[in-house]
Protein backbone atom coordinates (compact mmCIF):
# COMPACT_ATOMS: atom_id res chain seq x y z
CA UNK A 1 0.00 0.00 0.00
CA UNK A 2 1.51 3.29 -1.12
CA UNK A 3 0.55 6.31 1.67
CA UNK A 4 0.27 9.75 -0.10
CA UNK A 5 1.11 12.52 1.77
CA UNK A 6 0.29 15.95 1.43
CA UNK A 7 3.31 18.56 2.66
CA UNK A 8 2.75 21.16 4.15
CA UNK A 9 4.91 23.68 5.88
CA UNK A 10 4.00 25.58 9.67
CA UNK A 11 4.06 28.46 7.81
CA UNK A 12 1.11 27.21 5.15
CA UNK A 13 -0.55 26.12 7.81
CA UNK A 14 -0.46 29.33 9.57
CA UNK A 15 -1.55 31.31 6.95
CA UNK A 16 -4.54 29.17 6.34
CA UNK A 17 -5.52 29.82 9.41
CA UNK A 18 -5.01 33.65 9.83
CA UNK A 19 -6.97 34.38 6.81
CA UNK A 20 -10.12 32.06 7.71
CA UNK A 21 -10.08 33.45 11.98
CA UNK A 22 -9.94 37.19 10.34
CA UNK A 23 -13.00 36.64 8.20
CA UNK A 24 -14.97 34.13 10.32
CA UNK A 25 -13.99 36.20 13.84
CA UNK A 26 -15.60 39.44 12.71
CA UNK A 27 -13.94 42.28 15.77
CA UNK A 28 -11.88 39.49 17.12
CA UNK A 29 -8.28 41.22 17.84
CA UNK A 30 -5.88 38.84 15.86
CA UNK A 31 -2.09 38.47 16.32
CA UNK A 32 0.92 36.53 14.71
CA UNK A 33 3.81 36.40 17.08
CA UNK A 34 7.29 36.67 15.11
CA UNK A 35 8.89 35.29 17.56
CA UNK A 36 11.61 38.25 17.47
CA UNK A 37 13.67 39.88 19.68
CA UNK A 38 12.35 40.66 23.03
CA UNK A 39 9.64 38.18 22.94
CA UNK A 40 9.25 35.52 25.42
CA UNK A 41 10.77 32.44 24.35
CA UNK A 42 8.22 29.99 23.49
CA UNK A 43 4.93 31.85 23.37
CA UNK A 44 2.55 30.52 20.49
CA UNK A 45 1.85 31.43 17.23
CA UNK A 46 -1.08 33.13 17.29
CA UNK A 47 -2.81 34.89 19.72
CA UNK A 48 -7.32 36.19 19.69
CA UNK A 49 -8.94 37.75 22.31
CA UNK A 50 -12.65 37.01 21.20
CA UNK A 51 -15.95 38.27 23.07
CA UNK A 52 -13.29 38.99 25.54
CA UNK A 53 -12.08 35.65 25.86
CA UNK A 54 -8.08 34.98 25.36
CA UNK A 55 -6.95 32.25 22.70
CA UNK A 56 -3.61 30.80 22.00
CA UNK A 57 -2.71 28.85 19.50
CA UNK A 58 0.73 27.02 18.79
CA UNK A 59 0.61 25.98 14.85
CA UNK A 60 2.44 23.13 14.57
CA UNK A 61 2.99 20.53 11.63
CA UNK A 62 1.34 16.64 11.51
CA UNK A 63 4.27 15.52 12.94
CA UNK A 64 5.89 18.63 14.52
CA UNK A 65 6.98 19.01 18.16
CA UNK A 66 6.96 21.24 21.17
CA UNK A 67 10.04 23.08 22.18
CA UNK A 68 10.66 22.67 25.90
CA UNK A 69 10.08 26.87 25.79
CA UNK A 70 6.63 26.03 24.45
CA UNK A 71 5.53 23.19 26.53
CA UNK A 72 6.32 25.70 29.02
CA UNK A 73 4.79 28.75 28.08
CA UNK A 74 1.64 26.60 27.23
CA UNK A 75 1.32 25.67 30.86
CA UNK A 76 2.10 29.27 32.01
CA UNK A 77 -0.78 30.64 29.91
CA UNK A 78 -3.19 27.86 30.80
CA UNK A 79 -2.45 28.07 34.36
CA UNK A 80 -3.49 31.81 34.07
CA UNK A 81 -6.44 30.89 32.48
CA UNK A 82 -6.17 31.20 28.74
CA UNK A 83 -7.43 28.50 26.25
CA UNK A 84 -4.34 27.32 24.45
CA UNK A 85 -4.71 25.09 21.90
CA UNK A 86 -1.46 22.74 19.78
CA UNK A 87 -3.27 22.93 16.36
CA UNK A 88 -2.06 21.39 12.85
CA UNK A 89 -4.33 21.91 10.89
CA UNK A 90 -7.39 24.21 9.82
CA UNK A 91 -10.10 22.04 10.70
CA UNK A 92 -8.81 21.94 14.46
CA UNK A 93 -9.42 25.47 14.50
CA UNK A 94 -12.29 25.36 12.50
CA UNK A 95 -13.76 22.81 15.50
CA UNK A 96 -12.22 25.30 18.39
CA UNK A 97 -14.21 28.15 17.09
CA UNK A 98 -17.66 26.42 16.12
CA UNK A 99 -21.10 27.95 16.75
CA UNK A 100 -18.39 31.49 16.95
CA UNK A 101 -18.70 34.07 14.68
CA UNK A 102 -19.43 33.47 10.39
CA UNK A 103 -19.14 29.42 9.79
CA UNK A 104 -17.66 27.83 6.44
CA UNK A 105 -17.49 24.17 4.93
CA UNK A 106 -14.39 22.56 4.87
CA UNK A 107 -13.34 19.73 2.90
CA UNK A 108 -16.10 20.09 0.61
CA UNK A 109 -18.96 18.49 3.16
CA UNK A 110 -21.11 20.98 6.00
CA UNK A 111 -19.38 21.69 8.83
Amino acid sequence: MRQHSLKISESQITAQILDYLRWSLPGAWIRKNLGTLGQRRGMPDIEVVYEGIPYFLEVKTPIGKLSRYQESEIEALREAGALVYVVRSLEEVHEIFRGKGKQISLGGGKI
